[in-house]
């Protein structure tokens, strides 16, 4: 599955860490795309330090999470990326994990580490990770995936 990560991981596997967990940014911009949206239909100017302002495309049902910060706009997945079931496999091979807390809070963070360490000794936690938060969809993203690129 980590095909080529291997040999070169096991002679320096502190230069490797990977982020496991957290909603993943799919497009960044200059723009101060939330900014001026609310500026532009007379809403609340707090609005723009907010995180749970959300972007639908027509064409999808998914909500994407969208923040504004200095001036730079990010669209994140409208799915939490989570590696769970391939920790063990990855911690061979990595020994810095990476929790994307920005949009969530920190006991729920702690609690995700926690299922983690659980995972890493075998443990199947799917279950387990979305009873902490039933409106969470997650997705293991392509890291096991043929996309189709190559």
């Amino acid at each position: 599955a980590f095909v080529g990560m291997q040999d070169n991981a096991i002679e320096r596997k502190d230069d490797y860490g990977i982020i496991c967990f957290g909603y993943i940014p799919l497009y960044e911009s200059q723009r101060k795309i939330i900014s001026n949206y609310i500026e532009l239909n007379n809403l609340k100017k707090s609005l723009v330090n907010s995180k749970e302002l959300t972007l639908k495309e027509h064409t999808r049902e998914e909500h994407y999470r969208v923040i504004e910060q200095n001036g730079i706009s990010s669209i994140f997945n409208s799915e939490v990326l989570s590696y769970d079931e391939y920790i063990q496999e990855l911690s061979k091979n990595v020994n810095m994990f990476i929790f994307d807390s920005l949009f969530f809070d920190a006991n729920y963070i702690k609690q995700v580490i926690e299922l983690f360490k659980k995972a890493n000794n075998g443990e199947v936690i799917k279950e387990e990770l979305k009873s902490l938060n039933e409106n969470i969809a997650f997705t293991s993203g392509f890291i096991n995936k043929r996309i189709g690129l190559m």
